[in-house]
């Protein structure tokens, strides 16, 4: 999908384009971006150039010193987006160092992003912006950073008979993404290739490819994972190293209410499976809460990977809290790798205006301050009132929160604050503040004006 944004002309930075060398000049709307739709895997400490090309671009030369082009970071582990590197006028900036763009390929329109030794925390969605007013364009992708073992020794040598089978570990490590397995890999010592066992490398080479290769599944948060009602929320996950290319994948939803797994699909290398499903059981295709993407890719020495993401839209008439189970199978594990995340749902608190009980307020008399907390869920709403920056404690009445008809699950409640208004408290904000487990404080506020005039209510927002 192409995301485009219009810029006023007296924009605080001017950028203009001009196509080719007569001047003809750039037409809006007409810009369009590419960016590379797969994930994309880099392996640690390499080279890597992230696409980001305009696509009607290629027959002409822009003035570049009138382009602009962004590039930012969104981490694995974080919502942030960080800045990774900035082009402005002939101007480059580079908030990671090495991050770079060929200038003779963006006055082709290639704005590609080339990364020098990229690390592991580099992971993440990349976005390209290029700037042409009065447009924007702006595309996404995903890069995967994974790492190779970097020890690997193997057993000392050992008299065999021909065509037994001997096992032996050998300790490996330096790998990412990391795995709950004991790190100790199983290597089969067959009798017709001892005869080159005087040289390590050939030997483990050889075995390397005649044995099968466990995959290695990358961890999934290992906290509570809090979803917002009606809200979608992305997990990414790798699976790496494996051979051979067969593998099935399923993921299970086991909810409070059900005392057994849901399967929401079985997927193998080759597509769906659908002819061995049971009827009792749904795949992911026909449920909407659910969308799998996985790209396969294959790596050196014929092993295999796969990068995929799974997005979750939440919703409390399908569930609560739940456990989102993922198992992978293959022909060289013993048990399955299994991952398991918790989800719980929650729906952000909103607040009605605050009603005062007096409309015109005397110096020294008390005052009630109603304020309508709904459609909230958990039930257990933390409630506080402050007078701008300072917590009050005076009597607060907040009611029991209840489940409403209209809304299902979500809950609302009431609560109040009386005291004694006085002259210095003239001008200032009176703030009720909602928050549930795992979101964000809301707020409304209440000013008091001067005494003997009606007050004024403040707007409804987040804290944040």
């Amino acid at each position: 999908m192409v995301v485009a944004r219009s810029f006023p002309a007296a924009a605080g930075m001017f950028l203009g384009v001009l196509l080719g060398p007569c001047g003809a000049q750039y037409a809006p709307g007409t810009l369009e971006m590419e960016m590379n739709g797969k994930a994309q895997m880099a392996s640690l400490n390499t080279n890597v150039t992230i696409p980001c090309i305009l696509y009607e671009s290629g027959s002409v030369t822009l003035n570049i010193s009138l382009i602009g082009v962004r590039w930012f970071l969104r981490r694995a582990d974080s919502d942030k987006e960080d800045k990774v590197f900035e082009y402005n006028g002939g101007k480059q900036t580079q908030f990671r160092p090495g991050a770079s763009i060929s200038l003779s390929r963006l006055k082709k329109g290639n704005a590609s992003l080339f990364l020098p030794f990229i690390q592991l925390q580099e992971g993440g969605e990349y976005r390209c912006e290029i700037i042409i007013p009065p447009t924007k364009e702006e595309r996404t992708s995903r890069v995967d950073v994974v790492a190779q073992p970097s020890s690997i020794p193997l057993p000392p040598e050992t008299e065999v008979e021909e065509k037994k089978v001997y096992i032996k570990n050998c300790t490996v490590a330096g790998f990412y993404p990391d795995s709950e397995l004991v790190k100790t890999t199983v290597l089969e010592i067959i009798g017709n290739i001892l005869p080159v066992i005087c040289i390590c490398f050939f030997v483990w080479i050889l075995v390397e490819f005649l044995r099968k290769v466990a995959p290695v599944l990358s961890l999934l948060p290992e906290t509570v994972q809090y979803l917002r009602h009606q809200e979608m929320k992305t997990f990414h996950f790798v699976i790496w190293d494996y051979r051979p290319k067969s593998l099935t994948l399923k993921l299970f939803l086991k909810t409070n209410s059900l005392n057994k797994k849901e399967l929401l699909l079985c997927w193998r290398t080759q597509g769906m499976e659908t002819e061995e499903k049971p009827e009792s059981m749904q795949l992911m295709g026909s449920q909407a809460e659910f969308t799998l993407h996985l790209v396969v890719q294959a790596l050196r020495y014929n092993v295999f990977g796969i990068s995929g993401h799974l997005t979750v839209a939440s919703d409390l008439s399908r569930f609560t809290e739940a456990d989102l189970l993922l198992q992978v199978e293959h022909s060289a594990l013993k048990i399955p790798l299994r991952r398991k995340i918790h989800l719980k749902v929650i729906a952000q608190p909103k607040l009605k205006k605050i009603r005062c009980s007096s409309v015109h307020l005397q110096p020294g008399e008390s005052v009630t301050l109603t304020c309508r907390i709904h459609s909230f869920f958990p039930r257990a709403v933390k409630v506080s009132w402050y007078k701008e920056d300072r917590l009050m404690l005076e009597d607060i009445k907040t009611s029991e929160a209840l489940e409403t008809l209209e809304d299902g699950l979500l809950c609302s409640c009431t609560t109040k604050l009386e005291f004694s208004p006085h002259m210095e408290d003239l001008g200032k904000k009176f703030i009720c503040k909602a928050e549930v487990e795992g979101g964000e404080p809301v707020e409304r506020h209440w000013v008091l004006g001067a005494l003997g005039e009606s007050p004024s209510n403040g707007d409804h927002r987040e804290s944040p």
